[in-house]
């Protein structure tokens, strides 16, 4: 037995829109819909088959006048109802960012109660009041009636996060849709300081390197500081330079006068990592 659709369609003389064509079955909802120049028999309760005959013939003929339809609510189904579902996010995966995920679930003929499940590497999210990750449902859009919207959100993103985050709906029945997105997040550098404390005497040679303990490719840039201050070294006496392997730097200070702290960090995309500290104390010559 067919089942009974209304089609609800409004036609404007002043625009057209292009209608993609696809194999089997034709997907669009007719929310927001119709009258049209081929005089189908629209804005009325009838079978999904005899309305639907009708658009197809009209599509395979490459004109269907002014019809003004926005694709997203242009929607023909036949038999069974069905979820189709879109997940999408709002940034870059960057260590200690704020995201939020959208997940959409287009809700097409007779379909139950909806719910979702967010997984993150196959376990399900569940958040508590004082978790990272929250989860809530929009109010459905005059708009977009037939869709609705499960948001998730992470405030900080973490490195650990890494993996497959899905979102599944379902209408409790027969009825199931997911999409996955796949995040490998940029943790910002870690680096090493050496040494971390020293003692010297005046007018001597000091070496100063900063290492790059995470993934070297992830690091932009390293920058020094010098008692606080941010410092590119100078043209005699403090010199930075690569160090011989490209995953450090080195900083070589000649004719040491005064006590001095070096401190030093790795920048990229996703920020500035800890910085680290370097003490180096100038012990003075004593006249005997």
């Amino acid at each position: 037995m067919d089942e009974e659709m209304l089609a609800n369609v409004s036609a404007y003389d002043e625009e057209a829109m292009e209608v993609s064509e696809s194999e089997g079955e034709i997907d669009s909802d007719l929310n927001e819909a119709t009258e049209s120049d081929y005089d189908s028999p629209v804005n009325q309760t009838g079978s999904v088959l005899e309305n639907s005959a009708v658009l197809k013939s009209a599509i395979e003929s490459g004109y269907l006048g002014q019809l003004a339809v926005e694709p997203w609510s242009y929607s023909i189904t036949e038999g069974d109802g069905k979820l189709q579902v879109g997940l999408t996010v709002n940034g870059q995966f960057y260590e200690d960012a704020a995201l939020t995920f959208t997940c959409t679930a287009d809700i097409i003929g007779n379909v139950g109660q909806t719910a979702v499940t967010w997984t993150l590497n196959n376990v399900v999210l569940r958040p508590t009041s004082k978790s990272r990750w929250k989860i809530k449902r929009l109010q459905p859009s005059r708009l977009i009636p037939f869709r609705v919207v499960y948001q998730l959100s992470v405030n900080p993103l973490k490195v650990r996060d890494s993996g497959r985050l899905s979102c599944s709906v379902t209408d409790g029945y027969n009825l199931q849709s997911n999409r996955t997105i796949q995040m490998k997040v940029l943790g910002k550098p870690i680096v090493f300081i050496g040494p971390m404390s020293a003692g010297i005497m005046q007018g001597e040679t000091i070496p100063v390197e900063c290492f790059i303990l995470s993934n070297p490719s992830e690091v932009r840039e390293i920058k020094w500081f010098k008692n606080g201050k941010l410092f590119n070294g100078s043209k005699h006496d403090e010199v930075i330079r690569k160090g011989p392997e490209g995953t450090s730097e080195i900083l070589t200070h000649r004719n040491i006068q005064g006590n001095v702290i070096y401190e030093c960090l790795g920048k990229n995309e996703a920020g500035e990592g800890p910085k680290v500290m370097s003490n180096i104390t100038v012990y003075l010559y004593q006249d005997e």
